[in-house]
């Protein structure tokens, strides 16, 4: 964030009608880039969790007992095996997929920060997970109704009160994907 001020302080002083957009879009963005980091590290961390690193150590030997080493191949094909066995407990409007409650509760706040910033004409296509890098559930989630989703999200549901006509537009975006 510090970064980026001195350029929003440049541009604000060069044309402020176009600065005050543009600085509130380099700002979101940065944001969201933290927050995008922070879910996928709660997911990883909880992978992790299911697949503990001491289950997968191995003697390196017979004559020594302190020398161990982790099998990291059997390690990730366990936490492969978990992703692929295990439900979304919660999907955003970008398509990504949330297993775990610190992942969940960043999702929530990033859905409405992506529809703020594609309010305001900023790029938002990076917001969605890379398909080919995220191991997905065997079994289709079942998808809530954009009424479910709106109460189980509350800062979604502000935003969609003060922003109706978009809030529609999402909706039936919402709806299509299903």
């Amino acid at each position: 964030m510090i970064r980026i001020i001195p350029l929003v302080l440049s541009i604000c002083l060069a044309s402020p009608s176009i600065a005050g957009s543009m600085a509130e879009c380099l700002a979101l963005r940065e944001l969201s880039e933290d927050m995008i980091s922070k879910a996928r590290r709660a997911e990883s961390l909880l992978a992790n969790e299911k697949c503990p690193e001491d289950k997968f150590r191995t003697k390196l030997n017979s004559v020594s007992d302190w020398a161990w080493e982790t099998n990291t191949g059997a390690r990730q094909l366990c936490r492969e095996r978990w992703k692929e066995n295990t439900d979304y407990s919660y999907k955003d409007l970008f398509g990504n997929g949330y297993r775990s409650a610190q992942g969940i509760k960043i999702a929530k706040d990033l859905e409405v920060l992506g529809l703020e910033l594609s309010r305001g004409s900023c790029p938002v296509a990076d917001l969605t997970w890379q398909p080919e890098n995220e191991i997905r559930p065997k079994k289709t989630m079942f998808r809530m109704s954009w009424e479910e989703k709106l109460n189980a999200n509350p800062s979604l549901q502000l935003w969609a009160q003060k922003h109706p006509n978009l809030a529609e537009i999402q909706r039936q975006i919402w709806e299509r994907i299903k």
